[in-house]
């Protein structure tokens, strides 16, 4: 009875891995975009707070903007985050997502060929010092030199060679946490951040000491963060028009600035 038993199991094994075979020879493959749920659009991103972020109900305030951009337009959009940054860099160039949050030099040149870049926010650097540590206040002109003898606080991997020609000592930090506390503590004199990103950071992890933090005047870099499309996304056209579309709705109705006000804080 039991060599029946084996028998008509190994039979029916037998028949099942037939029909498996067939489906994988010729059903159709389970890539990314079959998960995407029909009629939405997929936008991933990394983590760069508070710009795009887990810390934030909505995300942050680039997805924000690009969700309020897209409901205008009247396209159901899904953002996924991804963490970290290379990983967002391969949901968009080899899983084929439609588009992904972050600026140009995420990409390689020959990644752009398949890209199309459109900014939707212009992050503006300002320098921070603490003023418990220069209570006379701590001024820039525009000019590199006139911050000559200070100590700047980088980011790891920061290319600090101009304000090393221009007599500023420089201390590297692993992010911008660290970098405040730096600050705060007089191990460096200043450090470059986005306006907005350098306040969250004070509001999130310095609350009770906001007060002694303060910007120079000026701005020494602008640089965009963007939405990112895939120009080999099979619906590329239909989604850059309607963000392009809903993107100019946004701004005209205010929505755009409110937003950033919004992330500006009190």
């Amino acid at each position: 009875m039991k060599g029946k038993v084996l028998i008509a199991t190994s039979m029916l094994l037998a028949i099942l891995l037939v029909f498996l075979n067939t489906v994988w020879a010729t059903g159709p493959r389970l890539t990314p975009q079959l998960f995407e749920a029909e009629g939405t659009t997929k936008i991933v991103i990394y983590e760069y707070p508070p710009l795009t972020t887990f810390d934030i109900p909505d995300m942050g305030l680039c997805p924000e903007i690009i969700q309020a951009a897209f409901l205008a337009a009247g396209v159901p959009v899904t953002v996924e985050n991804q963490v970290v940054k290379s990983l967002a860099v391969y949901s968009l160039i080899q899983d084929n997502s439609a588009a992904m949050l972050g600026v140009e030099s995420d990409f390689t040149k020959e990644q752009l060929k398949q890209l199309k870049v459109v900014p939707c926010y212009i992050m503006e650097g300002r320098y921070f010092y603490c003023r418990p540590n220069h209570k006379k206040g701590l001024g820039w002109d525009g000019q590199s030199d006139s911050l000559k003898g200070y100590t700047y606080g980088a980011l790891a991997g920061e290319d600090t060679t101009a304000y090393e020609h221009a007599g500023i000592k420089t201390v590297t930090g692993d992010d911008f946490v660290s970098l405040f506390t730096m600050l705060r503590d007089g191990k460096i004199d200043f450090l470059a951040v986005d306006d907005i990103r350098g306040e969250w950071f004070i509001r999130k992890h310095f609350s009770e000491e906001k007060n002694n933090f303060a910007k120079m005047a000026g701005s020494p870099w602008k640089t965009p963060f963007s939405i990112i499309f895939n120009l080999k996304h099979p619906r590329y056209e239909e989604i850059f028009q309607s963000f392009t579309k809903g993107f100019q709705i946004i701004k005209q109705s205010g929505k755009y600035s409110e937003l950033i006000e919004k992330y500006r804080g009190p």
